[in-house]
C-alpha cells in the first residue's frame, strides 16, 4: 500500500487550521493562555481604578457641593435669625416659658425697671428655677440702688381670687384636682417640701394649695416693699402683665379670658408700644398704694 500524504489543514469547527498552526497552538497554548489572562486582568484592574478614581472625584465634587449647600443654608438661616431678632415684636410663648425671656430683660435693665404682674411670686409653681432667678433680682441685685424698680400686684385677696380661678381652670382641663394633683405629685411633693407645708400629698385638697401659694406670695410682698417701690391694687382687673425696661423695650403677657388660665407672651422695642405699655402701668402704679 502506498503511504498517503497527510493534509496540510485540518478542519476544526468548521474552520481550516493549518497543521503548523496546530503545532504551534499545541506548544504555546498554555503560554498564550497565561499571558492572555494577565493581560486581561491587567486591564480590567486599570479599568476598577479608573473607574475608583471617577467615583472618588464624584464622591468629592458631592461632598463639595453639600458644604456649599450647608454653608448657603447656615448663611441664609444667621440671615433669617437676624431679620427675626430686628422685628418690633416676636412672640415668646406662654406662661411659663415668657420667664427665662423677663429675668433676661432684667439683667438688661440698667436705669429703671417697671412691673406689674398678678402675683408677686411669678411662676413660683409652674417654673420654680425660673422663679427663683426673678425672686432673687428683684431682692438682691439692686444693691447700689442704682435701679429704680416700681412694681405693682394683686393685693391678698384678689391674688387668691386669681390664683383660684387660674387653677380652677387648668385642673377642670385636667379632669379635676385629685387627676391634676397626681400627674403632677412630684412637683408637687417638692414645692410642699421646700415650703415645709405640714399637708400631706395625700391630704392635700385646693383650699391649702391656694393658701399656700398665697403665703409665700404675702411673705415676698413684704420683703419688696423694703426693697423697691413696690405697690399692691384690689380695685382693678388687670388687663395684662407688663415688664418694661429702661424706657426702650417690654415683655408683656395677654390673659386668656374668661377663664384666666393662659398667657400668650410677647416682647417689643417697638417705642410707641413700649410707650403705651408704660402709660398703662404707670396709670395703675398711681391707683395703687
Amino acid at each position: 500500500m502506498e503511504n498517503q500524504e497527510s493534509p496540510s489543514h485540518i478542519l476544526i469547527l468548521g474552520y481550516q487550521i493549518s497543521r503548523v498552526t496546530l503545532r504551534s497552538i499545541m506548544r504555546y497554548g498554555s503560554r498564550l493562555l497565561a499571558i492572555t489572562t494577565i493581560v486581561f486582568t491587567l486591564i480590567k484592574m486599570y479599568q476598577a481604578n479608573e473607574q475608583n478614581i471617577a467615583t472618588q472625584r464624584q464622591t468629592l465634587m458631592i461632598q463639595k457641593n453639600i458644604a456649599v449647600t450647608t454653608k448657603t443654608h447656615r448663611h441664609l438661616t444667621s440671615q433669617i435669625e437676624g431679620i427675626v431678632e430686628k422685628m418690633s415684636t416676636q412672640s415668646i410663648g406662654q406662661f411659663p416659658e415668657n420667664l427665662v425671656e423677663i429675668n433676661r430683660l432684667f439683667r438688661r435693665s440698667k436705669r429703671k425697671l417697671h412691673i406689674l404682674a398678678d402675683v408677686p411670686c411669678y411662676g413660683q409653681f409652674s417654673s420654680p428655677a425660673e422663679y427663683n432667678r426673678y425672686r432673687d433680682f428683684l431682692l438682691f441685685n439692686n444693691k447700689d440702688d442704682s435701679l429704680e424698680i416700681q412694681m405693682v400686684t394683686y393685693g391678698s385677696e384678689k391674688r387668691t381670687e386669681k390664683s383660684r380661678q387660674q387653677f380652677e381652670a387648668a385642673m377642670r382641663d385636667k379632669g379635676g384636682f385629685e387627676k391634676w394633683k397626681v400627674d403632677r405629685k412630684q412637683k408637687i411633693l417638692n414645692y410642699l417640701s421646700k415650703h415645709r407645708s405640714e399637708i400631706t400629698f395625700e391630704k392635700l385638697q385646693p383650699l391649702h394649695f391656694y393658701n399656700l401659694l398665697e403665703r409665700n406670695n404675702s411673705k415676698l410682698a413684704t420683703s419688696l416693699r423694703e426693697n423697691l417701690n413696690f405697690r399692691e391694687t384690689e380695685k382693678f382687673d388687670l388687663p395684662m402683665f407688663i415688664w418694661i425696661s429702661d424706657d426702650k423695650e417690654a415683655i408683656f403677657s395677654l390673659i386668656n379670658f374668661p377663664n384666666n388660665s393662659t398667657e400668650v407672651a410677647f416682647k417689643t422695642i417697638d417705642k410707641n408700644l413700649v410707650a403705651v405699655l408704660d402709660s398703662i402701668f404707670v396709670g395703675i402704679y398711681k391707683n395703687s398704694n
